[in-house]
């Protein structure tokens, strides 16, 4: 389920950049939770690293669900182990009226 969620992630992705859109880990972070929202609890998280001595920063963005499985489309390790976090926050669909 989460699998094939992620490819279409991917490949929804791929598709706009096609067409001019950024493809970064925020934006594969926000697809794949609009896409997940509606069968599992999911958080969006926020971290940065300091990649050199001058005050360079990293910044990276992954998706936990059901607050312990990290669905990180860039990283093969745990994002957590490689980036100090600093913002996580509950993402959900908002249905209308």
């Amino acid at each position: 389920h989460v699998g094939r969620m992620k490819c279409a992630t991917l490949i929804a992705c791929r598709l706009l950049g096609l067409f001019g859109y950024l493809d970064s880990c925020l934006v594969r972070s926000l697809v794949f939770a609009g896409l997940a929202a509606d069968s599992v609890s999911v958080e969006l998280v926020i971290g940065f690293q300091n990649v050199s001595e001058g005050g360079a920063v990293s910044g990276h963005a992954w998706i936990l669900i059901d607050t312990n499985q990290v669905v990180d489309f860039q990283m093969d390790g745990n994002a957590a182990d490689q980036f100090e976090q600093t913002t996580q926050m509950h993402l959900e669909k908002n249905h209308g009226s």
